[in-house]
């Protein structure tokens, strides 16, 4: 971009019509210029080129191989192409230079900036797809990170050494516990409503998964 604006190459437009359409495209974008012998010098600025929109017009320009060569060097550029070809030039752009759009010859300007209006809107929102589907997975996995932290840390309070307790009858409950962890046998853990029945349960599921080939 430019100031702001997008920037757009026109390439191989007759004089006149290369004219006008400048002119209208310039309301609304940056504008560069350039035929086939110049097309190779700007593409070193490629970089900063939205799009690129050619026309084709042998003998005297080869948009075809000029979009092909752009695609190789500025391939995050729109190439959009114009002009009266054959069936066999249009497969060939498609399938070598990737081409965006064809536009027909002798096309109003106004449709034309309308077109190029819309490619420059799909590829910003296909740049900001890019960038949100990359933050979002860098995301997912450092949350995917946190939760495995997480349930390592849950785990590992959820043992009968951090239990706490004061009464000795709950030193014999708790090597019981212990000891029925070991085997295979259903457990069944009675109480009243807040002596901790839950965590005795999550201590019993802990050791139990230390328990080797239980």
């Amino acid at each position: 971009m430019n100031n702001g604006l997008s920037t757009v190459l026109l390439c191989g437009f007759p004089r006149e019509e290369g004219r006008m359409l400048s002119d209208y495209l310039g309301m609304h974008y940056s504008i560069r210029i350039c035929n086939e012998k110049d097309f190779k010098a700007k593409l070193p600025e490629s970089s900063s080129i939205d799009l690129i929109l050619a026309y084709h017009q042998m003998p005297k320009f080869n948009a075809i191989a000029c979009l092909i060569n752009a695609r190789q060097n500025n391939p995050q550029a729109v190439r959009i192409l114009a002009g009266d070809l054959s069936k066999m030039e249009m497969h060939e752009a498609m399938n070598k230079a990737a081409i965006y759009q064809f536009l027909p010859q002798n096309w109003p300007v106004e449709q034309i900036e309308l077109h190029v209006r819309r490619a420059l809107e799909n590829r910003e929102l296909g740049y900001r797809h890019r960038h949100l589907s990359r933050d979002l997975k860098i995301a997912e996995n450092v949350l995917r990170k946190i939760d495995s932290q997480n349930s390592v840390t849950t785990k590992a309070l959820y043992k009968f050494d951090h239990l706490v307790y004061a009464s000795s009858s709950m030193v014999v409950l708790c090597d019981m516990a212990r000891k029925a962890a070991s085997t295979e046998l259903p457990i069944l853990i009675q109480g009243e409503t807040g002596t901790g029945k839950e965590l005795m349960a999550r201590a019993v599921h802990s050791a139990s998964e230390e328990v080797p080939n239980h």
